[in-house]
C-alpha cells in the first residue's frame, strides 16, 4: 500500500512538471505569435502606404493629362469662337441694297448689290422656279467627285476628302471637297428646331457667288427620318448676261460651282448621325488646302449648338 501511494505521488509530480513545461511552451508560442502579428501589421501598413502613394501619383498624372486636354479644348474653342466673331463682324458691317429697280439690261426686275469698303457692286436678277429646281436637279458633284481618302478624326469628326482636282487649265479651275461625319447625342426634332434658326452669319459663306437654299425631310428604307439641308451655288443665264454686260474685273472672282449639304439621319429618339459635305471652286492649290482646314470650323460650331453638353462627358 505504501509502495502504491509512492508511485501515485511520483506520477502526480511528473504530471505537474510536464504541465509547467507545457504552459511555458504555450506562453512562448503565444508571445512569438503576437510578435509575428505585429510584424505583419507593420508590413501590411507599409505596403498599403506604398500602394496609396502609387495610386496618388497615378491620379495626379491622369489629372494633369485631363487638365492639359481641357486646356487644349478650351484653346481650340476660344480660337473657333474668335474666328466666328471676326467673321460676324465682317458680315455685320454696314452694307446697303438699293430698292428694286428695272433692269437696264433685260427689262426684268432686279437690284444692284452694294458692298462696304468700296468693293465692286453687281446686278442681281432673282431666279425663276424652273432655274431653282434645275440647279438642284443637276447637282451631281458628289457622284462626279466621290471622297476617296480618309484623313482621320479631328475634334470627334471623321474626315473624308477628295484630292484637289483641276477641272480645266487656268486660274480658278480647281475643285475641292470634304465630308465630315459624326454621331451626335440629339434628337432629330431638336436639330430641326435649332438648325434653321441659327444666325445666317454662322454659315460659311465667302467671296462672290449666288447661293440657293433647300430643306427636304426624307424617310429612309428602315422607316427612320432624315433631314437634308442644302446650300448650292447656282447661276442663271440672266445673271451671267448681267456680269458679261458689266464686263470683267481683275479684282472680282466669281465662284460658279460649290455647295454645302448637311444630312441629319435619325438613329434613335436621342441620337442622330450628322454628315456635313462641302465642295467649292478655289483659286489655286494652296487655296484648296486652306479650305480643307477651314471647313472643320462649321461642323464643330453646329455640334456645339445642337449638343452643348458634349464638351464634358464622364
Amino acid at each position: 500500500m505504501v509502495k502504491w501511494r509512492r508511485l501515485k505521488e511520483e506520477q502526480l509530480s511528473d504530471m505537474l512538471r510536464e504541465r509547467r513545461l507545457l504552459e511555458k511552451d504555450l506562453q512562448l508560442r503565444v508571445m512569438k505569435a503576437r510578435v509575428e502579428i505585429d510584424r505583419l501589421q507593420v508590413v501590411a501598413l507599409r505596403e498599403a502606404y506604398h500602394q496609396s502613394i502609387v495610386e496618388v501619383a497615378a491620379l495626379s498624372s491622369e489629372n494633369m493629362s485631363l487638365r492639359e486636354a481641357i486646356e487644349q479644348q478650351s484653346r481650340i474653342e476660344a480660337k473657333l469662337q474668335q474666328d466666328a466673331q471676326d467673321f460676324l463682324k465682317l458680315l455685320n458691317t454696314e452694307d446697303s441694297l438699293l430698292p428694286l429697280v428695272a433692269s437696264n439690261y433685260h427689262g426684268e426686275a432686279g437690284w444692284r448689290v452694294h458692298f462696304p469698303n468700296n468693293e465692286p457692286s453687281f446686278y442681281f436678277t432673282p431666279f425663276t422656279r424652273d432655274e431653282y429646281d434645275g440647279i438642284f436637279a443637276r447637282n451631281d458633284f458628289a457622284d462626279r467627285h466621290p471622297c476617296t481618302a480618309t484623313v482621320g478624326t479631328i475634334l470627334g469628326w471623321t474626315i473624308h476628302f477628295t484630292p484637289l482636282t483641276q477641272t480645266a487649265p487656268g486660274v480658278g479651275s480647281f475643285m475641292v471637297r470634304a465630308r465630315f461625319t459624326r454621331c451626335v447625342r440629339c434628337s432629330l426634332d431638336e436639330s430641326e428646331r435649332i438648325l434653321p434658326s441659327l444666325d445666317k452669319n454662322l454659315w460659311p459663306m465667302n467671296m462672290r457667288y449666288l447661293v440657293l437654299a433647300q430643306h427636304i425631310r426624307q424617310k429612309q428604307s428602315d422607316g427612320k427620318r432624315a433631314d437634308k439641308y442644302s446650300l448650292i451655288i447656282g447661276d442663271s443665264e440672266t445673271n451671267a448676261c448681267n456680269r458679261e454686260v458689266q464686263g470683267p474685273r481683275h479684282d472680282v472672282q466669281w465662284v460658279l460651282e460649290g455647295g454645302i449639304c448637311i444630312t441629319i439621319s435619325e438613329v434613335d429618339e436621342s441620337t442622330i448621325d450628322v454628315e456635313f459635305d462641302q465642295w467649292a471652286g478655289c483659286l489655286s492649290e494652296s487655296h484648296g488646302r486652306e479650305l480643307y482646314i477651314d471647313w472643320i470650323k462649321f461642323p464643330v460650331r453646329l455640334e456645339q449648338c445642337i449638343s452643348p453638353t458634349r464638351l464634358l462627358r464622364i
